[in-house]
């Protein structure tokens, strides 16, 4: 196999393991399953990894990006949360207002 060849074949293996890692679904963040008690269980696991500071940069990146899918998840699930708190306490009819929750 000439160099140009190995060097193309090589090229296309990593975007191929490229995409793979990307489509890697990250623990209790993502899809139907989603359960904010288990990922703010992980994100806790998560921040205790990065704080003992002994993994190699490689592993400390993957870990600060699970940790920010994992925050911005459990971000979602409160806003969302909050809303359906807001419209089950607006009763207008009643006289009852809406008090927002603290933003």
């Amino acid at each position: 196999m000439e160099a140009d060849e190995w060097y193309k074949k090589g090229m296309a293996e990593k975007k191929s393991d490229e995409k793979k890692s990307s489509e890697k679904k990250v623990p209790g963040a993502v899809g139907a399953d989603f359960k904010f008690e288990n990922a703010l269980k992980r994100l806790a696991e998560v921040v205790r990894l990065l704080e003992r500071n002994d993994c190699e940069l490689g592993e400390a990146l993957k870990l600060f990006e699970e940790g920010v899918s994992l925050t911005r998840a459990c971000h979602s699930k409160l806003s969302d949360a909050e809303k359906k708190i807001e419209l089950l306490t607006k009763v207008s009819a009643d006289g009852v207002e809406t008090i927002p929750l603290g933003d």
